[in-house]
């Protein structure tokens, strides 16, 4: 069966369903998706084609899905012609092949973004000419293939990741100049050993934290070697080895920050006295809830955990016991060091030498199942949803939009659906839009976006006497508290600075009006708790 083409004729404003954009119409599940030379296509929503080539430049913007299927006879092949480019151009971009690739394909997870995902769905075998640029930590490769077993290896001199029999991928990462090869303990299996995802951080509790010892709790940078842990999976153990690690937060890689930096677990947050005091760990150490382990970057709900991400220094602890088991920090259960070949990533393992250990020793199994996806995930988020409930650490849909005019709140006139209405005062210097606002991926891990978001702005009109200045989401005056424009809004971070030249053009005063669409963004009500240091915690 002979697949019909469509050829793009839009630019990376149009829309994708846009018919006109299209020579023959919007490619679907029996079509070619053909983006010719000199194109530029920015990809957004969800869609099957049959197949695409892609001479000019493919943009999967945040939160697209685009699957390349092999229905209606499509052979599913993404075809990446020299000169073409396919981009992740923000956060949380998915591409899923149910077929081969032809030609020398890359493609650019971006050295700007995070959280992109190439699914290759099909029993096709992964080939050289697949290249990966900027993969990095956040980006994953899910390898659903009936011909991949899980096993990997990673080869540093031709810069090439081997999956099992199914063929090797090379990579580039070029979003740190100068810094080293990755090494196989750079990189993990997630998801079933489908997922294959570049990690940078270590399961460790922060500086200050509480172990509970045969004698009491003990600060971890305290503990030492010998000392005896309660643990809830096989009464006390001896600390064999603790791993130490450090970070000066402002000096941390932007791109790493959402990997290395910790979270905050409210006191209460997992149950009664569980933990009794807020806790900090890194976000891949993993919590025991219902049976199961699940690490802390899962569980993020934008209230009772949450990121710290103000601190101004960080220093990580991380306690070895002769096995894997799960221990109690703050009267909270969490696990204990599970050695899986990147004890490398430690500062001080040498000193790990140096007691006479062995670094070729196989790696521990884990005390109890690990859960990173699934109805088991779904069941713990939503039962510590109903202790932030409880805990009176609700979410909202409730935006809670007002002004800042100078030092002064200024609350709307009017609201009735999607317009609002402000009353500015004669004198008025600065204006501030001000909002709740919520970084989605820290209330929901499954969302890509890192973006710190306010409300959605459609339009805003302001008014004086006889005079009328509509403003497009696009306007270019549009700078501090505003992210980039995109189709047809324009999201505030929660704080949005009005041009300064609009309101000193109205000296006597002016109708502000916002049109603001729903964004589908849940807030947290109150407002969150102060991540207090841990040497001032000391203190007081």
């Amino acid at each position: 069966m002979s697949l019909s083409t469509s050829t793009w004729t839009g630019d990376a404003r149009t829309a994708w369903n846009s018919a006109a954009a299209w020579s023959a119409g919007v490619p679907d599940a029996g079509t070619v998706a053909d983006i010719a030379a000199g194109s530029v296509l920015t990809y957004k929503g969800y869609i099957s084609v049959a197949e695409m080539d892609v001479s000019g430049a493919f943009n999967i913007a945040n939160g697209s899905y685009l699957t390349v299927t092999t229905e209606n006879g499509g052979s599913g092949a993404l075809d990446i012609a020299a000169g073409g480019q396919v981009n992740f151009t923000t956060t949380g971009g998915a591409l899923e092949l149910q077929g081969g690739i032809i030609g020398d394909a890359t493609i650019n997870f971006g050295a700007s973004v995070t959280d992109g995902t190439l699914f290759w769905n099909t029993a096709a075998p992964l080939t050289t000419d697949l290249t990966l640029d900027n993969f990095f930590i956040g980006d994953e490769l899910d390898v659903a293939t009936t011909s991949w077993d899980g096993t990997y290896s990673y080869d540093s001199s031709t810069d090439s990741l081997i999956l099992g029999d199914v063929g090797a991928v090379s990579m580039t990462h070029s979003l740190t100049p100068g810094a080293p090869d990755y090494t196989i303990s750079d990189f993990s299996v997630v998801n079933d050993g489908g997922t294959l995802e570049i990690t940078d951080s270590l399961p460790c509790f922060l500086r200050g934290t509480r172990i509970a010892t045969l004698r009491g709790e003990v600060a971890v940078e305290d503990l030492r070697i010998g000392d005896l842990v309660v643990t809830a999976t096989g009464g006390a153990l001896p600390v064999k080895w603790i791993g130490t690690r450090g970070f000066i937060t402002r000096l941390v890689n932007e791109h790493h920050r959402a990997a290395l930096l910790p979270i905050r677990i409210a006191a209460g947050a997992l149950g009664e006295a569980s933990p009794a005091r807020e806790l900090h760990v890194s976000p891949e150490h993993m919590l025991c809830l219902e049976g199961v382990l699940i690490p802390a970057g899962k569980l993020l709900n934008g209230t009772t955990i949450t990121r710290a991400d103000d601190l101004p220094v960080v220093q990580y602890f991380h306690i070895e016991l002769p096995r894997h088991a799960v221990l109690y920090a703050e009267g909270a259960p969490a696990e204990s060091f599970l050695d899986t070949g990147n004890r490398n990533m430690f500062a001080n393992v040498l000193s790990y030498l140096e007691l006479g250990c062995d670094l070729a020793a196989p790696p521990q199994p884990p005390c109890l199942p690990i859960v990173t996806a699934g109805e088991a995930l779904d069941r713990a988020r939503a039962r510590l949803a109903e202790r932030a409930n409880a805990l009176g650490l609700a979410i909202t849909t409730e935006d809670d939009l007002y002004l800042r005019v100078d030092s002064i709140a200024l609350r709307p006139e009017s609201r009735v659906g999607e317009q609002v209405r402000f009353a500015v005062p004669a004198g008025a210097r600065q204006v501030r839009i001000v909002s709740r606002s919520v970084i989605p991926a820290d209330l929901d891990p499954a969302n890509g976006d890192r973006r710190r978001l306010g409300i959605c702005l459609a339009a805003m009109t302001l008014r004086d006497g006889g005079f009328t200045l509509e403003l497009a989401p696009g306007y270019a005056g549009f700078t501090t508290g505003f992210h980039a424009a995109e189709e047809g809004h324009r999201w505030t971070q929660g704080d949005a600075l009005l041009p300064e030249d609009l309101t000193a053009a109205m000296p006597d005063g002016f109708i502000l009006e916002l049109k603001v669409i729903d964004g589908g963004l849940r807030y947290p009500a109150p407002k969150q708790a102060e991540v207090i240091p841990f040497a001032s915690r000391r203190s007081a």
